[in-house]
């Protein structure tokens, strides 16, 4: 087992990648692994050319050339590397030899490429997506490199068992190389009080009558556009209704808000700290979650963290990571989804069911529980 003697050196990602969850997930992890004793470091990779105009081909050169030469900057002392984003599992072979770890979050895009996730929604492609429009998504080239290598680690941590099944059955993966760690779900994820979450309803414009959904994010996995016609469907039962997309702009997600008449009807905003997550989950009166897929599912936990009813699709980890206190629906059944949504904003058992049991389910996902788990799956 990890302890003082011994010394974990994570590697996190280039902040230009915009992976915010990544860093969320790296800082946690750091933040446990130091509360629990054990000596632990984070690397971020930083260079000029994060800044480039040329974006793309610019982060696919950090990522793919530079990071594997700034490896030798990191002290070579400690006892295990862990490599906190599978995405840049490639940088195995530079490590120093020791005890190599690497975390597995999903398998989006080997998953997209090979048809088993929708590339595009109606023709339109959301941001991060892998194809255009009707297209075949394309070889994912980059990505199956550093998947390639995962096979060599000495341990590969999945953050679900859902997760940990695709590695075996996709990437023909043994079992016994994978040890499942959930993320962190923060204690700052709690309802906040009456006051506070009014204020924030006053801010966003919202009507005391008024229903809430939230959804988040903007990349084609997450299904938004069927959000999109669940609200739209609501709308024409003459409920009054509102859906707040929290999350990076997407100009598709726009147009089709616009396409469908919904403009007073739907709101994005952009939060500048994940620390103002928790009042948005307290405010609002559900969350919708209809992906086609998900590695983990922070928001669900998140949600219910918050007392927040959920509805999400049955696909992925979302089921496992709910259980029973969430609503669950095909991502394409727009019609169930809307009955589903409308039940869990109405039904005051339903929610007090949540407000009562949705905290204590995410205990496992607490910052000492996951470390612990972490610090087993190490064996250092």
């Amino acid at each position: 087992m990890a302890g003082p003697q011994s010394k974990i050196q994570l590697y996190g990602c280039f902040k230009a990648d915009q992976r915010t969850s990544m860093g969320i997930y790296a800082e946690y992890l750091l933040d446990a692994l130091n509360q629990c004793g054990v000596n632990a470091g984070l690397f971020y990779p930083k260079h000029g050319l994060e800044h480039s105009r040329f974006s793309t081909m610019a982060m696919r050169y950090l990522r793919y050339v530079q990071y594997p030469r700034m490896v030798g900057q990191v002290s070579g002392s400690a006892d295990l590397h862990h490599v906190i984003d599978h995405g840049y599992a490639h940088l195995h072979s530079k490590l120093p030899n020791k005890l190599k770890v690497v975390t597995v979050h999903d398998l989006i895009p080997y998953l997209t490429w090979k048809g088993m996730i929708p590339s595009s929604v109606g023709g339109q492609r959301l941001e991060r997506g892998h194809g255009r429009g009707g297209a075949k998504p394309r070889r994912p080239s980059l990505n199956l490199h550093s998947l390639s290598y995962l096979k060599r680690y000495d341990r590969i941590i999945a953050v679900s068992q859902s997760t940990s099944n695709d590695l075996q059955q996709y990437l023909d993966i043994a079992e016994s190389q994978i040890h499942v760690v959930p993320p962190i779900i923060s204690n700052k994820f709690y309802r906040r009080r009456e006051s506070e979450i009014q204020r924030l309803r006053e801010k966003l414009l919202i009507g005391k009558s008024t229903k809430v959904i939230l959804i988040t994010g903007r990349e084609h996995y997450k299904n938004l556009l069927t959000s999109v016609n669940v609200v739209k469907n609501l709308v024409s039962q003459g409920h009054d209704v509102r859906l707040i997309r929290s999350g990076l702009s997407s100009p598709v997600f726009d147009q089709y808000v616009v396409q469908n008449g919904l403009t007073e009807s739907v709101t994005s905003v952009y939060l500048s700290s994940h620390d103002e997550l928790p009042a948005l989950y307290s405010a609002v009166d559900c969350l919708l979650f209809p992906s086609w897929y998900e590695g983990f599912g922070m928001p669900v936990a998140e949600a219910l963290a918050c007392g927040t009813p959920v509805v999400c699709s049955d696909r992925g980890s979302l089921s496992e990571i709910g259980g029973d206190l969430t609503l669950v629906a095909a991502p394409d059944d727009v019609d169930q989804l809307s009955d589903l949504v409308w039940y869990s904003m109405t039904d005051d058992a339903h929610r007090q069911q949540v407000r009562q049991f949705g905290p204590s389910r995410v205990l496992p996902y607490g910052a000492r529980q996951v470390a612990n788990r972490l610090i087993d799956a190490y064996g250092v």
